[in-house]
């Protein structure tokens, strides 16, 4: 007994109804916006490998023993600890020492971490914001969102974690607000006042 010639390729079966072309439609745009996510994890991914061991400059070094003896020595700003920036810039900067005092790690990466983390924070802000733009095209929101994670993450190199950098992360959830205001973008009061803030 022969086994049956092979039947010869005609293509693709035929879609059987329109049902099935909305699903594949679904899909590659369920698809298309899972890329976005993925593009900037992968960039964060990439500065996690860039910064995870990296030495932390002296402005940071001074930040890291002053927190110390601040927090854990009980000197006092601006007597026992001569310095001519303000506090803030001490309280910013205080979660980093903490967490490198109570997970016993160096604290040139609790610093990098912090960095990144509040860098992963801030991109995700501007992908919601400017996925909540309806006037917002889809190629507009995909370049801001990855322009803006590279900018968080890299834009103020060498000074990573310095104040420049802080401002950055502080400032980009803003200015992205009010960029993709004039194309819809639209978020209660308090979201928008603690943006602000």
């Amino acid at each position: 007994m022969q086994p049956a010639p092979p039947t010869p390729f005609t293509g693709p079966a035929p879609l059987r109804s329109s049902q099935d072309v909305g699903r594949l439609g679904a899909n590659d745009a369920a698809w298309r916006a899972a890329l976005l996510p993925l593009a900037m994890v992968a960039i964060w991914l990439a500065a996690v490998f860039y910064f995870w061991d990296a030495r932390i400059d002296h402005d940071n070094s001074w930040y890291v023993m002053a927190i110390r003896a601040w927090l854990f020595e009980g000197a006092h700003l601006y007597t026992d600890i001569v310095e001519v920036n303000p506090p803030l810039a001490f309280y910013v900067m205080a979660p980093a020492v903490l967490a490198s005092a109570w997970l016993t790690i160096p604290a040139a990466i609790a610093v990098n971490l912090y960095v990144l983390l509040l860098a992963a924070f801030t991109s995700y802000l501007v992908l919601r914001f400017v996925r909540r733009a309806p006037d917002c095209s889809a190629g507009l929101a995909s370049a801001y969102a990855l322009a803006a994670t590279f900018l968080a993450l890299f834009g103020p190199l060498p000074g990573q974690g310095q104040r420049e950098h802080f401002v950055v992360l502080f400032v980009l959830p803003y200015v992205t607000l009010a960029a993709f205001r004039p194309l819809g973008l639209e978020l209660p009061n308090w979201q928008r006042s603690a943006i602000a803030a």
